[in-house]
């Protein structure tokens, strides 16, 4: 993702996350599935590896199992760490 009108939704998303995550932890699971769906539709960025790494918390906290949230979280370390 390198077009800006991709990039700004996701960079407003990000810093939404911060908030919701002391508020409403409902809204922050939306905040980072939707960070996540904006980024299998335009491509990844910088910004997309916290969203996969708290799609890891989020899936267990809601779903109770934890190895695909740990597959999310390694796959994002892996991704990043490939983008440098």
């Amino acid at each position: 993702m390198s077009d800006p009108a991709s990039l700004r939704p996701l960079d407003v998303l990000t810093e939404a996350r911060a908030g919701c995550i002391f508020t409403d932890f409902n809204l922050f699971a939306l905040v980072v599935c939707r960070a996540i769906n904006l980024s299998l539709e335009r491509g990844y960025s910088d910004g997309s590896c916290p969203h996969f790494e708290w799609l890891g918390a989020v899936a267990a906290a809601c779903f109770g199992d934890y190895r695909p949230g740990f597959a999310s979280a390694s796959s994002a370390m892996i991704w990043s760490k490939n983008a440098d």
